[in-house]
């Protein structure tokens, strides 16, 4: 079976929903999920454009503990880094 690689676009890391079911598909084996600093930072963007009463801060604080883990797991196994880590 060939091993897919897939570069996930902002429209796709945001809604979270998605991007958590990305996420978890990467990480049981079925792909490798790959992302930019620059499409970290449109979505964002696009969630401080679609929610202006939120801040980068309380984006992060509001982020789902369970859902941050995994991601950050996923990017060190990656070799990437988050924006602002």
């Amino acid at each position: 079976m060939a091993f897919t690689t897939a570069l996930l676009d902002a429209n796709v890391l945001h809604p979270m929903v998605l991007c958590d079911l990305l996420i978890r598909l990467a990480q049981r084996g079925l792909y490798r999920a790959l992302w930019t600093r620059e499409i970290l930072a449109e979505v964002v963007a696009t969630v401080l454009r679609r929610r202006p009463d939120l801040s980068v801060e309380l984006l992060r604080k509001r982020t789902n503990p369970a859902t941050q883990r995994r991601l950050m797991a996923h990017l060190r196994r990656a070799g990437l880094q988050a924006i602002g880590h």
